[in-house]
């Protein structure tokens, strides 16, 4: 019923030099003739590998839209001991990202399958018995997926924001369930909230709505 595949990069000289053997055309070829022929499709990439930067990330990102999945993941590159990667790392031609400019790039990509109502499944990567967290070099992160929820919903409601706030209440108006995502890792978002904007307190309202909305009323003076 679904085929899911692992497209990494729209970008040709990406692919090439991680010897991905295959170009986007292709890519582009197989995702047509899966949905031709009645599957549900997957897509999957990967942030920060070899060759690509912040605009290769987002171009294929904006590509992968054009592809018409059911649904993505996100995935950022890190490197594995006794890999070509690894080498690649050790002799300093392949340098990586941060952790905070891969939620960044992570981020803005998400946001960018959100507008285009793809459903984005899965974001950051797991331990497994082929790869040891522990040992892993690059950006990675238990909670990545949560790091990039928060950066995504941090920059909506940055937005959202308008006139005085210092000393006044932020109601946030969503869904229960996505409550956690706005909040960030560890409620990191609310404490940046509050201390970016001086908010008394942020407290949350649910609604059955998938818009998200914010009201901002008086608060207590503090002495």
């Amino acid at each position: 019923k679904t085929i899911e595949l692992g497209v990494q990069s729209m970008n040709d000289k990406v692919l090439m030099m991680n010897e991905r053997n295959m170009t986007a055309e292709i890519v582009k070829n197989a995702c047509h003739m899966i949905r031709e022929n009645g599957f549900e499709l997957g897509v999957q990439l990967m942030t920060s590998m070899y060759g690509s930067d912040y605009e290769t990330d987002i171009y294929s990102a904006k590509e992968a839209v054009k592809l018409n999945p059911h649904f993505v993941r996100i995935y950022p590159t890190v490197v594995i001991p006794e890999t070509k990667l690894y080498d690649l790392y050790e002799s300093g031609e392949y340098k990586t990202r941060t952790l905070e400019e891969t939620v960044k790039v992570s981020a803005e990509m998400l946001e960018i399958f959100i507008e285009n109502n793809i459903d984005v499944i899965r974001i950051g990567l797991m331990t497994n018995e082929d790869i040891n967290c522990d040992k892993v070099i690059g950006a990675y992160h238990p909670a990545f997926g949560e790091l990039v929820f928060g950066a995504y919903y941090y920059k909506i409601l940055k937005n959202l924001i308008k006139g005085e706030t210092r000393e006044k209440i932020l109601i946030i108006k969503c869904r229960k369930e996505i409550v956690s995502k706005i909040s960030g890792h560890r409620k990191e978002n609310i404490k940046k909230l509050k201390n970016e904007f001086g908010f008394y307190d942020i407290k949350f309202s649910y609604t059955d709505e998938n818009t998200l909305r914010i009201e901002i009323i008086e608060g207590k003076k503090r002495k």
